[in-house]
Parts: C-alpha cells; sequence; structure tokens
C-alpha cells in the first residue's frame, strides 16, 4: 500500500477545523482583498495582537494563508495553489467577503490601511491636525 489514505484525510479535517471558527473567517475574508498588515486585521477586527496572531497561526498552519514579516509588521495572504480546494476556497471566501458583518470588517481595515503607519501596539497612529487660527 503506498502511502497513507488517512494522512490526506487528516489534512482536509485540519482545514475544516481551521474554517469553523467565526474570527478565523472574518480573516479570511479580510484577505480575500489582497494582503493586509497585522495591524489591520487587529482595529477591523478589535481584537488584540495575541488573539489575532494566535488565529493567523491557525489558518497559517493549516496552509490557508502565507505571511511575511516586513520590518516590525508582519501581512497576510491567502495562500495561492491551483489546486481544487483552494480554487474553492478562494470562491466561498470572496463571497463571503460581500456579505455582513464581513463588509463591516473590511471598511474597518481599509480605514486603518489609508493610515500611513502603525504605532507599537498595533493601533492606528491617530492623526494629525494643525489647530486653525
Amino acid at each position: 500500500m503506498k502511502g497513507d489514505p488517512y494522512m490526506r484525510t487528516s489534512r482536509e479535517i485540519d482545514i475544516l477545523k481551521a474554517l469553523g471558527d467565526q474570527t478565523r473567517l472574518r480573516i479570511l475574508a479580510l484577505l480575500s482583498t489582497g494582503e493586509r498588515c497585522v495591524c489591520e486585521l487587529m482595529a477591523a477586527l478589535e481584537l488584540p495582537q495575541s488573539t489575532v496572531s494566535r488565529h493567523v497561526s491557525r489558518l497559517s498552519t493549516s496552509e490557508l494563508i502565507d505571511g511575511e514579516k516586513r520590518g516590525k509588521w508582519s501581512y497576510y495572504r491567502l495562500a495561492s495553489e491551483d489546486s481544487w480546494q483552494y480554487q474553492e476556497l478562494h470562491r466561498f471566501v470572496e463571497k463571503l467577503a460581500h456579505r455582513q458583518p464581513y463588509l463591516d470588517d473590511q471598511i474597518s481595515a481599509n480605514r486603518v490601511s489609508k493610515q500611513p503607519s502603525c504605532n507599537e501596539t498595533g493601533t492606528p497612529e491617530p492623526a494629525t491636525t494643525e489647530k486653525e487660527n
């Protein structure tokens, strides 16, 4: 017998378990529009960095997202793969992103992405305005 047929099933179960959480679905929906900084995910989800990192780690372990570190921030995107599972996942997530509450998350993340930088806590820097005379 070549290989263990349960290894493939185990991977599929791992993917389904990763998808079985509202926060992780929200993260996937946010990433459906492209790469996002972890500070954008935090702001959109209104969750602390540790919670977002835990969920991102689970999605990454399941190979549903890819990430890279740039300076002090990590950036994430949906994994790209040619298999039918990933094509179906991308289709599902794109549809999900256009529904509530996921649409509100996109709006929140887009506000943060327009900020010049994030501060050390991962929240957007407050906009500075000059006082008018």
